[in-house]
Protein backbone atom coordinates (compact mmCIF):
# COMPACT_ATOMS: atom_id res chain seq x y z
CA UNK A 1 0.00 0.00 0.00
CA UNK A 2 1.62 3.32 -1.38
CA UNK A 3 0.31 5.15 2.11
CA UNK A 4 1.77 2.76 3.89
CA UNK A 5 4.96 3.17 2.43
CA UNK A 6 4.93 6.78 2.58
CA UNK A 7 4.38 6.88 6.23
CA UNK A 8 7.10 4.27 6.60
CA UNK A 9 9.58 6.89 4.72
CA UNK A 10 8.88 9.91 6.46
CA UNK A 11 8.29 7.78 9.91
CA UNK A 12 5.68 10.11 11.08
CA UNK A 13 7.14 13.16 10.58
CA UNK A 14 6.49 16.14 8.12
CA UNK A 15 9.24 16.05 4.82
CA UNK A 16 7.97 19.48 3.87
CA UNK A 17 9.16 21.37 6.63
CA UNK A 18 7.85 25.37 4.94
CA UNK A 19 7.92 28.69 7.52
CA UNK A 20 4.53 27.43 8.66
CA UNK A 21 5.33 23.31 9.97
CA UNK A 22 4.16 21.15 12.93
CA UNK A 23 6.52 18.65 11.86
CA UNK A 24 4.26 16.09 12.76
CA UNK A 25 3.38 13.64 9.30
CA UNK A 26 -0.69 14.14 8.86
CA UNK A 27 -1.35 12.89 5.60
CA UNK A 28 -0.44 13.23 2.21
CA UNK A 29 0.89 15.57 -0.03
CA UNK A 30 0.57 15.19 -4.36
CA UNK A 31 3.24 16.80 -5.82
CA UNK A 32 1.48 17.12 -9.24
CA UNK A 33 -2.05 17.72 -8.09
CA UNK A 34 -4.51 16.42 -10.64
CA UNK A 35 -3.35 13.73 -13.06
CA UNK A 36 -5.85 12.57 -16.65
CA UNK A 37 -9.58 12.60 -15.86
CA UNK A 38 -9.17 14.37 -12.87
CA UNK A 39 -7.75 12.33 -10.70
CA UNK A 40 -4.88 12.33 -7.94
CA UNK A 41 -1.92 10.44 -8.76
CA UNK A 42 -1.05 7.89 -5.84
CA UNK A 43 2.37 6.94 -6.10
CA UNK A 44 5.21 7.02 -3.86
CA UNK A 45 7.35 9.14 -6.50
CA UNK A 46 4.49 11.79 -5.98
CA UNK A 47 3.79 11.96 -2.76
CA UNK A 48 5.38 13.80 0.25
CA UNK A 49 3.86 12.99 3.94
CA UNK A 50 2.65 16.50 5.23
CA UNK A 51 1.27 18.54 8.42
CA UNK A 52 -1.71 20.33 7.56
CA UNK A 53 -0.36 23.50 7.55
CA UNK A 54 2.72 22.41 4.92
CA UNK A 55 0.11 21.52 2.97
CA UNK A 56 -1.91 24.30 3.06
CA UNK A 57 0.89 26.59 2.73
CA UNK A 58 2.06 24.57 -0.23
CA UNK A 59 -1.87 25.83 -1.94
CA UNK A 60 -1.03 29.51 -0.67
CA UNK A 61 2.44 29.81 -2.29
CA UNK A 62 2.14 28.23 -5.48
CA UNK A 63 5.12 29.70 -6.96
CA UNK A 64 7.27 29.28 -3.83
CA UNK A 65 6.68 25.15 -3.71
CA UNK A 66 7.16 24.98 -7.12
CA UNK A 67 10.83 26.47 -6.53
CA UNK A 68 11.16 24.26 -3.51
CA UNK A 69 10.40 21.18 -5.33
CA UNK A 70 7.56 20.57 -3.05
CA UNK A 71 4.42 21.17 -6.26
CA UNK A 72 5.27 20.22 -10.02
CA UNK A 73 3.19 21.79 -12.05
CA UNK A 74 1.37 20.43 -14.87
CA UNK A 75 1.86 20.87 -18.38
CA UNK A 76 -0.99 20.67 -19.83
Amino acid sequence: DVHRALLERCEGRCEIRSPVCWGRYQGPHHLRGIGGHGKTIDTLENLLGACNPCNDWIEDNPDEAVARGWKIRSSG
